[in-house]
């Protein structure tokens, strides 16, 4: 059946208007608890980041302060790690005196005894001799002679040692000198030999010069101590 409205024209415009009207306020509503929706959502992330920004800075406060403590034993391994590169600079050319020293000391034979023993590594070593010329004047005419021809030293030599001592026993003297060319040293050489007044045996100053090889030949050291 077909209804029909017997309601004046003004009165369905109001009621079409009233339902629009509804229509529009739902459809408005829910738009802006949509839009309430996500603004909640939007703040509740914000606020959860500047949570963690806040807790992220606390916990960079609370490591810088723990590294505090650490700055003064980093500062001590900066220092111990530049001490350690300038003695390992330093001591990369140094000969190796305690091998050497007890090396001569072994092939010292009886009736030799040291008085002096000075080392320096290094090319211009008898510069810091400056006690060499002046025994050097007392010495004899044969060992005068043999100083004068010694000019330069050999290749592969990284400094220079000096000997001095005391001998009763001229072979054991030169025995002795045969076997320190032989004990990781080269060009050892009697620069100056004198007889020392006083005591009932008679005593002869000397002083020995030698060259510190770069690779001492420790097989050589061994084979000379048995002459």
């Amino acid at each position: 059946m077909k209804s029909i409205s017997l309601l004046p024209p003004e009165i369905r415009l109001q009621r079409q208007a009233r339902v629009r009207r509804a229509k529009n306020i739902k459809l408005g509503g829910m738009l802006f608890l949509a839009l309430l929706i996500i603004y909640t959502g939007v703040g509740l992330s914000t606020l959860y980041a500047r949570s963690r920004v806040v807790s992220l800075h606390n916990q960079r406060a609370l490591l810088e302060m723990e590294m505090a403590g650490f700055r003064e034993y980093i500062a001590m391994e900066n220092r111990i790690n530049k001490l350690e590169g300038l003695v390992k600079k330093a001591t990369d050319n140094s000969p190796d005196w305690v091998s050497m020293l007890v090396s001569i000391n072994r092939n010292i034979p009886p009736g030799v005894w040291l008085t002096d023993f000075r080392g320096v590594s290094g090319s211009g070593s008898k510069k810091n001799e400056p006690g060499k010329r002046g025994s050097a004047a007392s010495a004899k005419t044969s060992d005068s002679k043999e100083t004068s021809g010694q000019t330069a030293k050999p290749s592969g030599v990284q400094g220079e040692v000096v000997i001095r001592g005391l001998t009763s026993d001229h072979s054991a003297l030169a025995e002795w000198l045969d076997k320190i060319n032989k004990s990781g040293l080269s060009d050892a050489r009697l620069q100056s030999a004198g007889r020392e007044t006083g005591g009932e045996t008679p005593l002869i100053n000397f002083e020995i010069t030698a060259g510190i090889q770069s690779q001492p030949p420790p097989a050589k050291a061994e084979g000379g101590g048995g002459q």
